[in-house]
């Protein structure tokens, strides 16, 4: 993991145990960006979360992303919810340029922005205005431009399997990454010495009480 999270892990000890888990909580759900190249996660936070309004949720899980080399974009908010896509910019930036390459769209205009500002700008008008997120997230997600081309129905290619997402094509490379991020995401539970349900299960009850 590098001394970094070392020391991060380590200052957790000195927070109140509600910081704590939520830090927890939050680096084991975007260690697939962290830690497998995946280019991003799209995260719902909901109020109360971890003895946290949204205002202070969408604080503190900004200054984290910061610190770990990931940006935050808000897609949604409502007044107890909030809808969050945490992504390394590079990566996003290099599928939209994939895209922008593909033989059906030489010397035609595209059907979204391909810089990465004006296409999570897009993200979110689109939702707004149509009350549904879109489909084409999934270039911000780090699936495979194959598997997102096949689920927006620009690709010929036949659906052969679901796991997080839906496969289009081989679906043996895709199984793979799918692979490589599960790895990712048991490699930080480990490090933070928890699992799923102890992360979130106090949380759980309390929301339900």
């Amino acid at each position: 993991m590098g001394s970094f999270f070392g020391l991060w892990k380590d200052s957790l000890a000195e927070k109140d145990i509600r910081q704590a888990r939520f830090e927890k909580w939050l680096f084991v759900n975007l260690s697939r960006v962290l830690f497998a190249g995946k280019a991003g996660e799209f995260i719902r936070f909901q109020e109360p979360f971890f003895g946290k309004n949204i205002a202070s949720t969408l604080k503190e899980a900004r200054r984290l992303a910061r610190d770990w080399g990931v940006e935050m974009f808000l897609l949604k908010r409502c007044e107890k919810c909030a809808w969050v896509l945490f992504y390394r910019e590079p990566q996003v930036r290099a599928t939209l340029k994939r895209f922008g390459r593909l033989r059906q769209y030489r010397n035609k205009r595209l059907p979204w922005p391909l810089d990465v500002q004006p296409f999570l700008f897009h993200l979110r008008e689109r939702w707004c205005k149509g009350g549904q997120l879109p489909h084409e997230i999934g270039l911000a997600l780090g699936y495979p431009l194959k598997d997102v081309l096949g689920f927006l129905g620009l690709s010929p290619l036949p659906k052969q399997h679901v796991c997080e997402w839906c496969i289009y094509g081989d679906v043996v490379p895709s199984l793979r990454l799918k692979e490589r991020f599960d790895r990712a995401n048991q490699l930080a539970l480990d490090f933070v010495e928890s699992n799923r349900l102890e992360l979130i299960r106090d949380e759980v009850c309390r929301i339900s009480a």
